[in-house]
């Protein structure tokens, strides 16, 4: 068989079993010319490096260069494109990380990824450049294996040399950490009052001086000033849900927030649940006079210090030109018996939309009551000991 054509049945042998690897060999409905295209030309750069990598590998070894034995071939293919291939992902899709510990799960997802890969590539070029393309000239001297050897520690020397010199060009620059990580704790979930899961907004609360209860509005996600009430929740003195109510039990119209009374945004019915738990629609008049006080709590943002931010990854996020990083935020928070010290995993979530919304903590303590509310972001409530 003409070498030409056994190089060239190597190739298509490498581009079937690359497209089986990574793709699971799916069917592709291709929608678009450009898609078509695309996938053409993956194809054609595969085969012809893997071409150009096979004739370049039996050139080599028909000109003495490299010793003629299976074992040294397949070891050589297999550090140059185990090197090769750790190059274009550090410089291409090794994100940044922030300690050696993150380091070593990209290397672990990168051997995972493509070590197998790499190892049969490796026997099908070199084993088939020595079966099928050797020339059967004189065999090489014993020098040869010894440079080939060499050359193979030294692949290896600088695959290592890579490694290193990839954590320090990724490694996230921040300061030191100089905080005993292990006194941080998330808050407990016993603690937790209310979440919505981002489904939600949890307003600021508002408090009722007569009985001594605290209101949290569950509001739909808007820009407008107004914004239309889904939930609303009545907490008491121990810090308990004691009432709930959504709005749908109500009516089907929607309504806003306005000093305690539910307002319809399309009728002329108010709403008096906050203030006496009815659920009768009143007119505007009637609502009035039923309406006690009822007051926003004050955030104590004084009692809420950052002592640390321990960067792990760019946020996955659209904050435009501004550089935003996720990972884990230490905090203080002063209550008058204690010093909270709290953690906030995951910063910057992936949000609606791809914009960032920070994690923030705040504190707002009840002087009247013998507790005080977190809120983290705009979803989480906790119950912490004031």
């Amino acid at each position: 068989m003409n070498i030409n054509l056994k190089t060239a049945l190597l190739a298509v042998i490498l581009l079937a079993f690359t497209y089986f690897y990574y793709l699971g060999g799916r069917t592709f409905n291709f929608l678009s010319l450009g898609s078509v295209i695309i996938f053409v030309l993956g194809c054609a750069v595969i085969f012809v490096l893997t071409t150009l990598l096979i004739g370049f590998g039996a050139y080599l070894l028909n000109s003495g260069i490299i010793y003629p034995n299976t074992g040294l071939l397949i070891s050589l293919v297999f550090v140059v494109l185990l090197f090769v291939f750790w190059l274009v992902y550090g410089f291409v899709q090794l994100p940044r990380f922030a300690d050696f510990s993150a380091y070593g799960i990209f290397i672990k997802q990168f051997l995972t990824s493509h070590l197998l890969y790499i190892a049969v590539c490796s026997v099908v070029i070199g084993g088939g450049v020595r079966l099928f393309l050797y020339g059967f000239q004189q065999v090489g001297v014993p020098e040869t294996m010894q440079g080939n050897i060499k050359f193979i520690f030294y692949v290896l020397a600088a695959l290592i040399l890579s490694v290193l010199s990839f954590y320090w060009m990724k490694k996230i620059k921040q300061a030191p950490m100089n905080i005993e990580e292990q006194a941080y704790h998330s808050l407990p979930l016993a603690q937790q009052l209310l979440d919505t899961k981002g489904i939600h907004i949890a307003s600021k609360p508002y408090y009722l001086p007569e009985s001594k209860e605290v209101i949290i509005l569950l509001e739909y996600p808007s820009s407008n000033k107004k914004v239309p009430i889904d939930q609303i929740f009545r907490i008491d003195k121990d810090g308990v849900i004691k009432d709930s109510l959504k709005i749908s039990d109500l009516t089907t119209e929607s309504l806003i927030f306005e000093n305690g009374l539910l307002i319809s945004q399309n009728s002329d019915k108010v709403y008096t649940w906050i203030f006496d738990r009815q659920t009768i629609a009143l007119d505007k008049d009637k609502a009035a006079a039923k309406r006690k006080e009822i007051v926003p709590l004050a955030e104590n943002a004084k009692a809420v210090e950052l002592v640390y931010f321990k960067k792990t990854e760019k946020a996955s996020c659209d904050a435009g030109t501004e550089e935003v990083w996720n990972g884990t935020k230490y905090y203080h928070i002063l209550t008058k018996k204690d010093t909270l010290k709290i953690k906030v995993d995951n910063v910057y979530p992936k949000a609606p939309y791809g914009q960032c919304i920070e994690q923030a903590v705040e504190y707002y303590p009840l002087d009247d009551l013998g507790y005080g509310l977190v809120r983290i972001g705009e979803n989480a409530y906790y119950v912490v000991a004031r």
